[in-house]
């Protein structure tokens, strides 16, 4: 696996030279400063599989160099490491909204990176098998003329929208928060009401816009705070950011439906957003991170079903009494 690592840092690099070739990663380059790294990337014969990024440089910091990298069309997958000795909670996630894919508190274990960097050499694997069977799908798609497919239940990955991550980056976000920074954490989700119907009546270009639409609107509504924002499926989209006092959330739904109002084109149907109740790791509960997603989510389908319109059919009681009215 070829490895790109920088940091401003030299002790750093020579630590992290002398823990790569331990674990067995030889092809690896250590370079100082972003241009640098760009310099690097830019002369490549072959692409980078994983990268190592300090946040803190001069010139351009880690974060900005992150997003430069993932503009790159060779490096929208590639796993991308944060090494950081900040401790704000704002910086790690500028980090993941710029495209990182996990992070690595210094001073750090050498244990601990030698395992993120196996982890990131497996899902390289298995990117390549899935870029395999992505090309031979695509080959079968151009034959019947379909430009992309995905299922209702797929986590798509919304590129267009900023602070929009993988479903899977933003699981590992939150298991990788310190256990502070997770009780200073809300978990929100948001679904499409009727989302079903929408997909069995519509092509998929116009549920992907539909999507990205929806999507907009939640980050232009929360853009005035630091989040994450993942689509996970079956018309729900759930947002991370920092712990909200529920006055501050009073209007957010209003706001949001506002903004997907303007956003749809006056020629298809009325797209409904619904918004769960705020989720937040309690004090004295020690349960998995991702349960939270999965509480949010509960919570915006328990609300989709509540604000479902009562059934003006007439019960059987109904029926009944009229007949004896009419007698």
């Amino acid at each position: 696996m070829k490895i790109l690592a920088v940091d401003d840092d030299k002790y750093v690099l020579e630590l992290l030279d002398a823990i790569l070739k331990t674990d067995g990663f030889v092809e690896h380059t250590l370079v100082n400063s972003a241009t640098a790294a760009l310099r690097e990337i830019s002369n490549a014969t072959s692409p980078f599989d994983c990268i190592l990024l300090d946040i803190q440089m001069p010139e351009m910091d880690g974060i900005e160099l992150c997003g430069v990298i993932r503009a790159l069309p060779h490096y929208k997958t590639c796993p991308i490491l944060m090494i950081t000795a900040m401790t704000d909670r704002s910086y790690i996630d500028r980090a993941f909204a710029a495209g990182a894919t996990d992070y690595i508190s210094k001073p750090f274990d050498p244990l601990e990176l030698g395992t993120r960097i196996r982890l990131a050499e497996k899902l390289v694997k298995e990117q390549r098998i899935a870029t395999g069977s992505a090309r031979e799908l695509q080959s079968l798609r151009n034959k019947v003329g379909e430009a992309f497919s995905f299922s209702i239940d797929d986590a798509v990955t919304i590129d267009e929208v900023p602070g929009a991550i993988d479903k899977l980056v933003l699981e590992n976000y939150l298991l990788q928060l310190s256990r502070g920074k997770i009780f200073q954490s809300t978990v929100i989700a948001f679904a499409i009401r009727d989302f079903e119907k929408l997909w069995s009546r519509s092509s998929l270009s116009d549920i992907y816009m539909t999507l990205v639409d929806v999507a907009d609107a939640i980050a232009l509504n929360m853009k005035s705070r630091s989040y994450l924002l993942s689509y996970c499926g079956r018309g729900r989209f759930v947002c991370v950011t920092q712990r909200i006092i529920s006055s501050a959330l009073d209007d957010l739904a209003q706001r949001i439906q506002a903004s997907v109002d303007e956003f749809e084109a006056a020629d298809h149907d009325k797209i409904q957003v619904i918004m769960g109740e705020p989720v937040t790791m309690s004090l004295l509960a020690s349960r998995n991170p991702l349960q939270l997603i999965d509480d949010a989510i509960a919570s915006a389908d328990q609300n989709g079903l509540a604000a479902q319109p009562t059934s003006t059919k007439p019960s059987i009681w109904d029926r009944i009494n009229g007949l004896f009215t009419l007698r």
